[in-house]
């Protein structure tokens, strides 16, 4: 086959606009972090990372898959702008519900522990409305983003996200030196950046949607997409706090400064945030938009490159694992091996995440698929509870490897058998025609 010169020249922009664009988000979003905990006082701090993980913990609930599912419904149809205008609707009606549902808790639930923080009525009331608008806006961005991520305009989405934060952390600057700076003003910052960020993409993507008349039924649509986030709705839940596991046993069975050094060996594994990032910018989009003729192959190729990529990535920290100690400073120059074990769980969790955004893309979320999903890891978690000294830094390390590979093992068997229907679909349709 010819080499296709202007399809990798497309490819090559598509990865170097990726990896600019996500470099300087996170860059910015690590200055923007820095900034807020050396700006604020340790009581304001202990306010705004109370309230951002109310915020982070209820977005999963409210979100459980919605947007997501977006990509799936119309990969091979985004440029059909009523077929999108039709699956918009349907998400935004599915998600206003969530909020106005998790909105009222929130708010109970800000009236119930202002008295133990003493938080005044007004104060209360702020956090609460800066995490509501936070969570409306970022659904916005949610439900309007994969519509660019279709169309590969990495560039516009990109700018959005990058000047919607240098916006909010230029407010903070300005605020900190008039000296007015707070957790409120700087959590009511982050409300303003969510409303940039979702009215921009909102408006960059209006003349890719049609909407539907308001008399329209959108109820097969809407059944559509719950088809696929129902099955998740455990899993979503039962993950969201699964990554604090490894926290939770060394701080009960090892010592402080296990937990020190876990924590620090965590930090290293953020190398691979980029990498992982990719999964639902740049594979997602890109097997939701290929012929079932293709998917496999395509599938096999991606899932062994990134298993050969784990590999190496692991053998190298293995053999080489002075760099990354020198990162972490004096006192882990003798954890050599734990940050092998690290790194080789990362990468095991990179590989999963790859084949889950598969997954997603072409609709193989079953109504079995929580059962598959949590069952064989938390089997997993109570041998592991019996059988593993965790008391040790390099056992919970192990623990979460076992995980780790189980998680792995559930994926690929999901992952599998959607390829396998998928194929058979595909050559029952082919014979009927």
């Amino acid at each position: 086959m010819p080499l296709n010169w202007d399809r990798c020249v497309s490819i090559g922009r598509l990865v170097v606009g990726y990896i600019v664009g996500q470099g300087a988000t996170q860059v910015l979003q690590l200055v923007t972090g820095f900034l807020i905990i050396n700006w604020l006082t340790k009581d304001a701090y202990a306010t705004f990372a109370l309230v951002i993980a109310i915020q982070s913990t209820t977005s999963v609930l409210v979100e459980l898959g919605l947007s997501q599912s977006l990509i799936a419904f119309i990969g091979q149809k985004y440029q059909d702008s009523k077929i999108v205008g039709r699956y918009i609707t349907a998400c935004r009606y599915l998600r206003d519900r969530m909020l106005f549902v998790g909105g009222v808790v929130l708010l109970v639930f800000f009236y119930c522990i202002a008295p133990k923080y003493e938080w005044s009525g007004g104060v209360w009331f702020v956090l609460w409305f800066s995490v509501i608008g936070a969570l409306v806006f970022q659904s916005w961005s949610a439900t309007y983003n994969p519509l660019l991520l279709l169309d590969k305009n990495l560039k516009v989405l990109y700018a959005i996200g990058l000047s919607s934060g240098v916006l909010r952390v230029g407010l903070i600057a300005v605020a900190y030196f008039w000296g007015v700076l707070s957790a409120p003003l700087v959590l009511l910052y982050g409300a303003l950046q969510a409303c940039v960020a979702g009215w921009g993409a909102r408006e960059q993507t209006r003349s890719m949607i049609c909407e539907p008349a308001d008399d329209l039924s959108l109820r097969t649509e809407r059944k559509e997409i719950l088809s696929q986030v129902l099955p998740r709705v455990p899993s979503s839940i039962f993950f969201a706090f699964e990554g604090q596991i490894t926290i939770f046993l060394i701080s009960i069975f090892g010592t402080t400064n296990g937990i020190a050094e876990l924590g620090a060996l965590g930090r290293l594994a953020m190398l691979f945030v980029i990498i992982r990032k990719a999964n639902s910018i740049l594979v997602a989009p890109y097997f939701s938009k290929l012929a079932s003729c293709e998917v496999f192959s395509k599938a096999a190729l991606f899932v062994c490159g990134s298993l050969l990529f784990a590999l190496a990535s692991s053998a190298f920290v293995y053999c080489l694992p002075e760099p990354f100690l020198w990162v972490l400073g004096d006192g882990y120059q003798h954890l050599k091996f734990e940050l092998f074990l690290v790194m080789a769980v990362s990468a095991l969790n990179l590989v999963s995440m790859l084949m889950f955004s598969i997954c997603l893309s072409r609709k193989y979320i079953f109504p079995w698929y929580s059962i598959v999903d949590i069952g064989p890891v938390c089997l997993a978690m109570v041998i592991g509870y019996m059988l593993m000294d965790l008391g040790t830094l390099s056992g919970v390390l192990y623990f979460s490897m076992m995980l780790a590979l189980v998680k792995l093992l559930s994926v690929f068997f999901v992952l599998g058998y959607g390829l396998r229907r998928e194929q058979v679909s595909a050559v029952d349709c082919g014979a009927a025609t």
